[in-house]
Parts: structure tokens; sequence; C-alpha cells
């Protein structure tokens, strides 16, 4: 029998390739310093409690964990059913910051100081240490803390994942992938199957996933790396 897949399949659960589920996308940053963030969100943020960050600025990746300090609605939307949709706003302080993870911060407030210095803009009396308003568009989300799953199988098309939790068939799930430190995609995946792993404790789920919305940047993120595996898939085993 022919296999009908139209991409090839990976074998990855020997690699540290994990995914998760995004709990809040679209965040607009509205300044950063080296100990917090202010930021709005498309859901509430709730006082007290701590949420991983992640942003991608060109090629600058953070991964960043803080405790929310205050959190306020700033603003009703109104969508194309004429529903109403609030916009919060919340401000975050980093929690357990190492030395390098200082560094970065550092490194990528200084990136857009220089950008705020290029469009005219007042800085000769900026500080680090003073929030820096980004006005670049940022790429950022927060991710679910409950859970990383791990990744058996990746495709072009989609991938096979293990999951402490059952998902519905046919969802529609905003997640994300991370295939290395420094590189990873988001898309929004639907789930095509979900299966209880015989034997497995604690109990496991064995999760399929399609692709079904992927940037034009995600898309050329994977297939790097997907030509990665080929490569090392046709190499002569020792």
């Amino acid at each position: 029998m022919h296999d009908r897949r139209p991409h090839k399949r990976y074998t990855v659960d020997l690699l540290d390739i994990t995914s998760a589920l995004i709990e809040a996308n679209g965040i607009k940053i509205i300044n950063i310093s080296e100990k917090g963030i202010a930021l709005c969100a498309n859901r509430r943020l709730n006082i007290g409690e701590t949420y991983i960050l992640k942003i991608r600025s060109q090629d600058t990746i953070l991964n960043l964990q803080g405790v929310v300090v205050w959190s306020r609605i700033s603003q009703i939307r109104k969508s194309h059913h004429s529903n109403t949709i609030p916009v919060y706003t919340a401000g975050v302080e980093f929690a357990e910051i190492s030395n390098d993870k200082r560094e970065d911060i550092l490194r990528f407030i200084e990136t857009h100081k220089q950008a705020a210095n290029e469009n005219g803009q007042p800085s000769a009396d900026m500080r680090l240490s003073i929030r820096v308003q980004v006005d670049a568009p940022e790429e950022a989300f927060i991710l679910d803390q409950a859970e990383s799953q791990k990744v058996t199988q990746l495709s072009f098309s989609g991938a096979r994942i293990q999951s402490k939790y059952p998902m519905k068939v046919n969802s529609n799930i905003p997640m994300m992938l991370s295939l290395s430190a420094d590189k990873f995609i988001i898309f929004q995946g639907r789930i095509a199957s979900c299966l209880l792993i015989r034997d497995a404790y604690p109990r496991a789920y064995d999760i399929g996933l399609e692709f079904t919305e992927l940037s034009e940047q995600e898309r050329e993120i994977l297939a790097e790396f997907i030509r990665l595996l080929d490569t090392i898939d046709q190499s002569p085993s020792e």
C-alpha cells in the first residue's frame, strides 16, 4: 500500500522539540525596561499570576517569565458582528532573571533605542532602567504554563505530540512549535486525532496536528528545519 500522506513524516522523539498552547497572541508591547514590561492583550492577565512571554523581533528571541502587578480593561472594540471585545493592558514584572537573560533584555532595549533615534525621537537622556517605548510592530504571545508537549513526529503539513490532556478532535487551537533554542513557529492547528496511549503512566494521549494557518515566515522556518531533518535521514548510518 502506498503512503498517501502529502509530506514525508520524520521521527523526532529523540530531539528536544516541544509544542505549547498559546493563551494570548497578537500582544502589543507598550514599553519595556530591564525590570518589566507593559503590554496590551486580547485576554485578561490576572494580578499575581505568573506568565511565560515570548517575543520575536527581527533576529532576536526573548523568553521571559513574569508576574502581573497590575491589569485593567483599556479599550472596548466592536467585532464585525457588533460584539464587544475588551482589550486589556497589564504590567508584568520579570521574575528569575539571570545575568544572561538581563543582557538579552538590555540588547533588545538598546536596539529599540537606536530605532527611536533614527525616527527623530528624543533619547539623549534615556537610561536602560527607564521604560522604553516600542513603536516597531513586535511579535509577542503568552504560552500556556500547564504543559509543554513532546513532539514525536514532524512533517511540513503537521505533527504528532504527546499530551497529558485530551484535545477535542476537529478543534482549532493556536499553538507554538519550538524547534530549537532560537527557532520556533506559531500556527493555528487542527486536532486531527486524539488517542489514549495504552500502558502509559501517567496517562498520556497521542495527538495528531494539522497545520492550518502558517505565515510565509513560519513556512520558511519550517521548510529549513525539514530540509535539515531530511539531510540527517538520508545520511548513511555508521
